[in-house]
């Protein structure tokens, strides 16, 4: 077939094809099929080329729905699926973002398909569907009303230890993971697009230890020796899932395991690598294998109902199933041979860049003080074991130990403005019954080298207010391997001399273009702008400032500044190197440079400003 032909046949095809349509970055429509055109009221696709949907739609709320949905799309970079009403229509719609090879998002391209007779038939059954709705509903009540008071007890029961709060803690999580996927199971049925957004950043070493201690608990009685260590090569690792779909997977793998294993015991291991791209979870144990026709039936998906003495097929097929829906990697190897029989269960998925939020390290500098504010007395113990070794060699170092957030802020108020400035704080959230929790008590003792040590990380909430105040946030479950060292302390005045400075949210598009264009440069980025405005100072007059214009937290929520503000505050203090990086064209001020970030040559020119 020649090129002509090739592309006749394409043409073809794409009309014969459902609604098809694609935009730029600005909203403009570049392209379309003949179903797209002649559904928005058009005689071909020409008439509808160039338009956007505020001309093209009369209805201008729902416009400007569709609007926001495509702008989001382009902004994260990512695919959507979800249903649209346009009219009496209802369209079920996939759209995509358009991004080169370095991640520059041009446009979005979108697939629909009307099913305004499915909907209509949805509806008939509605009344069916609404009254089962509604007994799932009084169940989850009835569940979650003794789970607020267990949540409850929890919260203001003193008396209980930290390590048993939290292991409630996570029991009462479980339960609650349970109830949320049973009216999810709904919610989505109503709206597709809603099975991304239980997607969440997850710290996979902790999430694993507690699934580790979960099952070693459930099976203490068996002669069964689990192995898993959390260490500062696989501490902080991070990926994007479902964290109550993993917890299922993991937990199933192993219940699998242990009815694999003889009556006389055995082994299960745990373990967690990773590397720039990859975080593996490994599960082996030493039972007795899976016989190869069953081995085959999971490799195949197919459904296993049968065969529990073997231990491993049952709920297979439903874990590689989970697995794949959060883009992982499921494998498998099985042997029934006894010189080598066992199994060996692996789960691969892409590994994100670590978020804003985590401390990943703690760093001292030889004359500080170092205030520990924790309720619990075992924490401060487990501190005094991981700074032992410091103490030893740089005795210079003070540490003071506080119970009460109060009395943490009265010796800071008591302490000289030099004496501040040598202050490393590191303080619990959760102070029962205190007045004040941890994140206040930072607030109001106006310590900047502090760090949250909690084990409320999980907590969404509570990160976006860490965000906000410039707090990082340590995992209490991590205490034993986060990183401590000695850095030399930052002389007041001296400056810092790079050629850029980045201040992005989207740190994986950033590292992208140092790594293309600046990697022979001196560079420092900043994915907190807050963060940012905190050491400008530190920066000479000629330093080029590359900026973003709208900042979003990993977890949702935007910072309260965007990057036209940050650009005024570094024209007054007399920067004039400033460069904006922006999606789309817009008017900015004088002295700010606007590059599109589409605009390959003008990035590969920004130290030439």
């Amino acid at each position: 077939m020649n090129l002509d032909n090739y592309f006749e046949v394409l043409e073809v095809l794409f009309n014969i094809m459902p609604y098809v349509f694609w935009k730029d970055r600005s909203g403009v429509y570049r392209g379309a099929n003949m179903n797209q055109a002649k559904a928005f009221g058009f005689h071909s696709p020409t008439d509808f080329i160039g338009k956007t949907i505020f001309e093209i739609l009369e209805d201008q709320d729902a416009a400007k729905k569709i609007d926001d949905v495509d702008n989001k799309i382009m902004h994260d970079n990512s695919t959507v699926v979800l249903e649209e009403s346009i009219g009496e229509k209802v369209y079920l719609s996939q759209k995509q973002a358009i991004a080169d090879e370095y991640g520059n998002v041009a446009g979005l391209i979108g697939f629909a398909v009307d099913i305004t007779i499915l909907k209509e038939q949805e509806k008939l059954a509605m009344k069916e569907r609404e009254q089962y709705r509604k007994m799932v509903d009084q169940m989850v009540h009835d569940i979650r009303t003794p789970l607020s008071s267990l949540q409850l007890v929890v919260q203001s029961t003193k008396e209980i230890p930290e390590e048993k709060r939290i292991t409630l803690r996570h029991a009462s999580m479980s339960i609650s993971d349970i109830t949320g996927q049973l009216l999810r199971h709904y919610k989505r049925q109503d709206n597709p697009a809603l099975d991304n957004n239980d997607r969440q950043i997850v710290l996979i070493s902790t999430l694993l230890s507690d699934i580790a201690g979960d099952r070693r608990y459930k099976y203490r009685d068996m002669p069964i020796k689990f192995e898993f260590e959390i260490t500062q090569l696989n501490a902080f690792v991070f990926i994007k899932i479902e964290p109550s779909d993993l917890r299922r997977a993991v937990s199933n793998i192993i219940n699998n395991a242990a009815e694999s294993l003889p009556h006389s015991g055995g082994k299960i291991e745990l373990r967690l690598t990773a590397n720039d791209e990859w975080v593996t979870i490994t599960i082996l144990d030493d039972g007795k294998g899976i016989p190869d026709a069953l081995l085959k039936k999971v490799r195949n998906k197919e459904a296993i109902s049968h065969d529990k003495d073997n231990g491993h097929g049952i709920g297979l097929t439903q874990v590689r199933d989970t697995i794949e829906r959060n883009y992982g990697h499921f494998e498998i190897i099985s042997s029934t041979d006894k010189r080598s029989r066992g199994t060996t269960i692996e789960l691969r998925f892409p590994r994100i860049l670590d978020p804003d939020w985590i401390a990943e390290g703690v760093n001292l500098t030889k004359d500080d003080t170092i205030i520990i504010l924790d309720d619990d007395t075992s924490i401060h113990g487990g501190w005094d074991s991981r700074l032992g070794h410091i103490l030893k060699k740089v005795s210079t170092i003070k540490v003071k130990h506080f119970s009460k957030g109060q009395d943490v802020i009265d010796f800071v108020s008591n302490s000289s403005a030099d004496e501040k400035q040598k202050i490393c704080f590191l303080s619990d959230y959760e102070l029962i019954g205190q007045e004040l929790n941890g994140l206040q008590v930072i607030e109001k003792s106006g310590i900047k080298r502090s760090i949250l040590v909690t084990s409320h990380y999980f907590n969404v909430d509570i990160r976006k207010v860490a965000l906000q105040s410039k707090v990082k946030v340590l995992p209490k479950e991590l205490v034993h391997v986060v990183p401590i060292q000695i850095v030399q302390a930052k002389i007041k005045g001296e400056l810092v001399h790079v050629h850029l400075v980045f201040v992005d949210d989207e740190k994986a598009y950033t590292k992208t273009l140092i790594s293309n264009y600046y990697s022979h440069l001196l560079t420092e980025s900043y994915s907190n702008p807050l963060e940012f405005l905190d050491e400008i100072d530190k920066y000479p007059k000629e330093t080029i400032f590359i900026l973003d214009n709208y900042y979003y937290m990993p977890d949702g929520g935007t910072y309260n500044i965007d990057g036209v503000t940050i650009a005024s505050k570094l024209h007054d203090k007399g920067y004039t190197k400033l460069i904006m990086l922006s999606g789309e064209e817009f008017n900015v001020p004088d002295y700010l440079k606007l590059v599109i970030k589409t605009d390959q040559e003008s990035l590969s020119k920004l130290d030439k400003i």
